[in-house]
C-alpha cells in the first residue's frame, strides 16, 4: 500500500494498493456530517474508472469523540451518488466503531463482481427496489 501525492494528476485516489500483482485505488474522505467531499475531478476520475478496482473510504467523525467512527467503503462505480447524496448512499461495506483493514481489503480483493452488496443491485450499484 503506498500513498499518492499530488504529482500524480488530479482527480488520482490517495492510495495505490499492489496486492499479490492485483492493483486497487482507494480515495480517503473523513467527514463529521453526511456530506463527502468529493471534488469533481475526484468524481470523474471515478467514473471514467468505473470498472476497475477503484475504491471510496470514507471515516464518518463522531463530534466530541474523534476515537468513535464508522467507516463506509463505496465502489467507484458510486462516485456521483456519493458526491450527491454523501453517506446516505448504500455503502457496499460499512464497518461500526473499528478500522478493520482486514475486513476492507477482503472486500475489495473480492473486486466489483465477487461484492456481496447488500440488498444492492450489483449492475447498478444502487439499492435494490
Amino acid at each position: 500500500m503506498e500513498r499518492i501525492e499530488n504529482w500524480a494528476g488530479m482527480g488520482f485516489p490517495d492510495v495505490f494498493i499492489n496486492a499479490d500483482g492485483t492493483f486497487h485505488l482507494l480515495e480517503l474522505k473523513a467527514t463529521f456530517h453526511n456530506a463527502v467531499g468529493l471534488r469533481p475531478h475526484q468524481v470523474a476520475f471515478h467514473t471514467r474508472h468505473a470498472n476497475s478496482s477503484s475504491w471510496i473510504l470514507v471515516k464518518h467523525l463522531y463530534k466530541g469523540n474523534a476515537r468513535t467512527f464508522d467507516l463506509f467503503l463505496y465502489h467507484a462505480a458510486q462516485a456521483r451518488d456519493v458526491a450527491n447524496d454523501g453517506l446516505k448512499t448504500k455503502p457496499v461495506l460499512k464497518i461500526a466503531h473499528s478500522d478493520d483493514w482486514a475486513q476492507i481489503m477482503e472486500t475489495i480483493e473480492m473486486g466489483k463482481s465477487d461484492v456481496i452488496y447488500y440488498g444492492m443491485d450489483t449492475e447498478t450499484l444502487k439499492p435494490s427496489s
